[in-house]
């Protein structure tokens, strides 16, 4: 195995070992993490949202480097779990010699919050002025504009000063698919790895960061209980994360156990119905209570009589991708991906944007600390094209409106959900998925809005019905449009 043996691993408590915290405070469950990452060639850390997953990362990267663990090779499934990494590293007090290594060069030029630890950019600082203005066409992927041999002679010169840069780097930072770059190769030795998001990860893609050389500690962080990777493949439809749960209990997997995200009330019935009560709250009500708005919860609910209705459409053409990496198909559960459907629920839509744009322009909250989340693709972009429509100032477009897969990571102070589903056969498709409605209900700090036919949902879902009748127990369901 290419860490070698794990028998040393124990099930037993980790020992504590002496040292002092370099950047962050930390819990006693972080803490944990941290001395696991120091002393073990394994270590699983459990991540729920908001408790400190990227702090955590970033301790352990400090102190391994402190006792000469380096360079140290970090990966994610997605750019955004590693720049947080990135981010939280470079506004720290410790300077960190690192280099961010991006699979589009044209999406972080030297203006963007990360540009100077790019290596692209780096690279870039180390040519001549002409050298360097043939590069930038290069990185902006203007390949007609180059003769073969200025090409040639681009790339021979660029990869000659990346190996450089890349054998001074403490840290390396890349996605997952990106660690198979041919210049990662030429670094002789990676004693440490850590894989953040784990859970989204295969095993195939696991096994590309593992490749490297040297490779002789393992640090995985996931959320077993939040989305992992799709796929219609069997056999791997568990994350690398997943197996290493399950196969190696006596790594005795590490819970981060405190919240630091979530209104107490926002969180309650997730840290009881996903997490059994393992986890606990490290902000109070008083920390995330809003003077301009009443409750942390609200339930829209526009079921009865005149309840809205969806519509079933045909999603517009795109890239076709691997039938390996599509979403999984579950018995009875109409799934958007693989039906190329979607669906839109236009009064619903419009119930969002109307409670969104009450949050602009009544209670002042700015747009940009405001998320609107929904399951399917064609409802985002409706609610999307109504917020821009009816915002009439450029400001308001500040709103993120986006999936709630692609929310996953994310976290906004107001988290507006449009539900979509409105049917007499209480057929809720992508809804019907409990980790789905874990990241949906665990991305807001301050209030959480939900906007849905509750009866709907209710009929198709034990959880959601659950969910439903603990706001409902707190007078947090507000009854819309019956007659």
């Amino acid at each position: 195995m290419m860490l070698g043996s794990f028998d040393d691993v124990s099930a037993s408590d980790i020992d504590p070992i002496d040292y002092s915290l370099i950047e962050e405070r930390l819990n006693e469950s972080q803490k944990l993490a941290v001395d696991s990452a120091l002393t073990k060639k394994l270590t699983l850390v459990k991540g729920p949202p908001g408790s400190g997953k990227t702090t955590v990362i970033h301790e352990m990267i400090l102190q391994l480097i402190d006792k000469g663990n380096y360079p140290i090779l970090v990966v994610a499934t997605s750019n955004l779990a590693i720049d947080n990494v990135a981010e939280k590293l470079m506004n720290g007090r410790k300077r960190v010699d690192m280099v961010r290594v991006p699979a589009t060069l044209k999406d972080y030029p030297e203006s963007h919050k990360l540009g100077p630890i790019c290596l692209h950019n780096i690279v870039k600082k180390q040519l001549s002025i002409k050298d360097a203005e043939l590069y930038e066409r290069i990185i902006k992927e203007e390949f007609e504009e180059l003769t073969p041999d200025e090409y040639t002679h681009l790339m021979s010169l660029s990869t000659s000063k990346g190996k450089a840069i890349l054998g001074d780097a403490k840290v390396i930072l890349s996605t997952v698919i990106s660690a198979a770059s041919s210049l990662l190769k030429t670094v002789e030795n990676f004693p440490v790895v850590i894989m953040d998001e784990a859970n989204f990860c295969s095993e195939p893609h696991s096994l590309v960061p593992l490749s490297v050389p040297g490779v002789n500690k393992l640090v995985l962080v996931g959320d077993e209980k939040q989305l992992g990777m799709n796929t219609t493949v069997k056999s791997f439809g568990f994350s690398f994360f997943e197996k290493a749960l399950k196969l190696l209990p006596e790594s005795k997997p590490i819970m981060l156990n405190v919240q630091y995200r979530m209104h107490p009330q926002i969180s309650e019935f997730p840290r009881l119905r996903f997490y059994d009560d393992l986890l606990k709250d490290g902000v109070t009500r008083s920390d995330r209570h809003s003077k301009k708005i009443k409750y942390p919860v609200y339930f829209y609910d526009y079921g009865g009589k005149t309840a809205a209705t969806e519509h079933k459409m045909k999603k517009k053409p795109k890239t076709k991708h691997h039938p390996m990496f599509r979403k999984k198909r579950k018995e009875g559960v109409e799934e958007e991906e693989e039906q190329e459907y979607s669906f839109v629920n236009y009064k619903e839509a419009a119930l969002v944007t109307k409670i969104v744009n009450k949050l602009i322009f009544d209670l002042r909250i700015p747009p940009d600390r405001i998320g609107v989340i929904s399951s399917y693709s064609c409802q985002r972009d409706v609610i999307m094209s109504m917020i821009n429509f009816t915002s009439r100032v450029e400001e308001r477009r500040k709103v993120m409106v986006a999936t709630i897969d692609a929310f996953q990571g994310r976290e906004k102070d107001i988290v507006v959900m449009s539900c979509v589903r409105s049917n007499p056969e209480s057929r809720i498709g992508f809804m019907n998925n409990q980790r789905r409605m874990n990241v949906a209900l665990t991305r807001a700090k301050y209030c959480m809005v939900l906007v849905g036919n509750a009866l709907c949902l209710e009929n198709s879902s034990s959880v959601w019905k659950e969910y439903i009748e603990y706001l409902d127990d707190r007078c947090l369901v507000f009854k819309l449009g019956e007659s």
